[in-house]
């Protein structure tokens, strides 16, 4: 059976291996819009890769996670950022936990991660698709594919277009952790008079 994983990001590669380990005779494609996969790890905790969080004297995930706490309580029931340590650490990436509880490479490098997941991915046989302009998600579910959707970029104009759902359906995404990069000096001094933690 054939499973496409639509999204070449840190979710699409860990739901890819994840899943090749436990069914290695499933034939698995992460298809990705962009020319390349895993470019929002490389940029994220600042090039180095905040793998994850240790929530060490969290008591409310709510205090944290204002918006998202419900579904991050239940997740963390299944699996939580002891297990996400554990699953790299086990396939060889020594993670490192700061004073301020992120959790990131000892590398201090976003490519061990990117390394780690893509690696993984090919050792297990995944095929990796960039540059697939046209997800037809029909099609795709008529030939008696599988199809799991891990985009985290999408916008709401965009998802009714070439996901088989009705549009009242779809709930409308909100942004979430992002880049930022602004060239204006006004704004640049406006971050100079932040305090700093």
């Amino acid at each position: 059976m054939q499973v496409n994983i639509i999204g070449g990001g840190a979710a699409g590669f860990f739901t890819a291996v994840n899943l090749k380990e436990m069914r290695p005779d499933l034939d698995i494609i992460i298809m990705e819009r962009g020319g390349d996969t895993l470019r929002k790890v490389a940029v994220s905790g600042g090039g180095r890769c905040n793998v994850t969080n240790s929530f060490e004297g969290v008591e409310d995930l709510a205090d944290v996670y204002p918006r998202g706490y419900r579904l991050m309580r239940k997740l963390f029931h299944s699996f939580g950022p002891k297990d996400i340590k554990e699953w790299f650490e086990s396939r060889g990436v020594r993670l490192v936990t700061q004073d301020d509880h992120c959790i990131f490479p000892a590398s201090q490098d976003s490519q061990t991660i990117i390394n780690c997941l893509r690696g993984a991915a090919i050792r297990l046989g995944v095929r990796i698709s960039t540059n697939v302009k046209d997800f037809d998600i029909n099609a795709m579910l008529a030939k008696g594919e599988q199809v799991v959707i891990c985009t985290g970029g999408i916008t709401s104009r965009a998802m009714p277009a070439w996901l088989p759902l009705p549009a009242e359906d779809l709930i409308p995404p909100v942004p979430s952790l992002f880049s930022l990069s602004i060239k204006m000096n006004a704004y640049a001094s406006l971050w100079a008079q932040l305090p700093k933690a």
